[in-house]
């Protein structure tokens, strides 16, 4: 489905606070680009099962890289959004949590990372230990619309070690449900009867599927998290290969150095329109 520039005016304009007459300018501070530009990287691209708005999302996330709350009032992650769809049930949404590795400290000269009884190098503090990532991580927690399949709420980061699933959960989101709402989760949120719902905990076996159904999407939201995650350390890379490659194309080379910003070249292909393109095979 080929787009126009007008497509993401309109969907921008939502997330951008600020006089119209600005509106322009504003696009290109929230997303690095014009929306021609961004036009361009979705009709060059098969966004398979993807949305306009989350290219926009993806390009926010790279642009400011700002804090989770910043991202959040951006994009619309909101806890109320959990009632779109609403068909009166206990259960509004899914949660689950997901691990983010994190750079070590180097080692001192002659210090060796502890390990654990099965041999395993544990991380420079076991705070910080995942399972899940074999190494140093920061945990977060998000819930997920049962009903849209949208996130509703992004909690953390906590230290992997430190915080499990259930401490988590009861640090916030807890506290936030309405009388007698439940969520979903996995096995490891146990002892809860009247606020988790578990995967053994159902009525027929089209409960048992709907359940798997919404779990399974979670599970797929944060696949894509993670798949952003390292695009976006591969597009730093990215910069470094495209300062190498400009100057055997730049027709003035003899005169550039190892910076681009001021190449006449590169100018014409302008570096988040690049970012935007490598974000296609994410939002597939």
């Amino acid at each position: 489905m080929r787009l126009t520039e007008h497509t993401f005016r309109a969907l921008a304009q939502p997330m951008i606070v600020g006089p119209a007459s600005e509106f322009d300018r504003d696009f290109v501070t929230y997303f690095g680009c014009s929306p021609h530009i961004v036009a361009k990287a979705w009709n060059c691209n098969n966004f398979i099962g993807a949305k306009p708005k989350h290219l926009l999302w993806a390009l926010v996330w790279m642009n400011v890289y700002g804090s989770e709350r910043v991202h959040c009032k951006i994009v619309g992650v909101k806890w109320e959004n959990r009632f779109r769809g609403d068909k009166g049930r206990t259960c509004l949404v899914t949660v689950d949590t997901t691990d983010v590795a994190i750079p070590e400290p180097p080692l001192k000269p002659g210090q060796e990372r502890p390990r654990n009884d099965a041999g395993k190098q544990l991380p420079f503090n076991p705070k910080w230990y995942s399972k899940k990532v074999g190494g140093a991580a920061l945990r977060y927690e998000t819930a997920v619309c049962i009903q849209t399949g949208d996130i509703v709420s992004i909690n953390g980061p906590f230290p992997a070690g430190r915080w499990n699933d259930p401490k988590i959960f009861h640090h916030d989101l807890l506290g936030k449900l309405g009388p007698e709402e439940m969520v979903e989760a996995d096995g490891v949120y146990k002892g809860m009867p009247f606020d988790v719902r578990t995967p053994h905990d159902h009525i027929n076996e089209a409960d048992k599927k709907a359940k798997s159904h919404a779990r399974a999407r979670h599970e797929i939201i944060h696949h894509r998290i993670d798949t952003l995650r390292r695009t976006h350390q591969n597009l730093k890379a990215m910069d470094v290969g495209v300062g190498t490659w400009h100057r055997r194309q730049c027709t003035h080379r003899d005169r550039c150095s190892t910076t681009t910003s001021n190449c006449e070249f590169l100018s014409r292909w302008p570096r988040h329109y690049v970012g935007a393109v490598a974000v296609g095979a994410v939002a597939g």
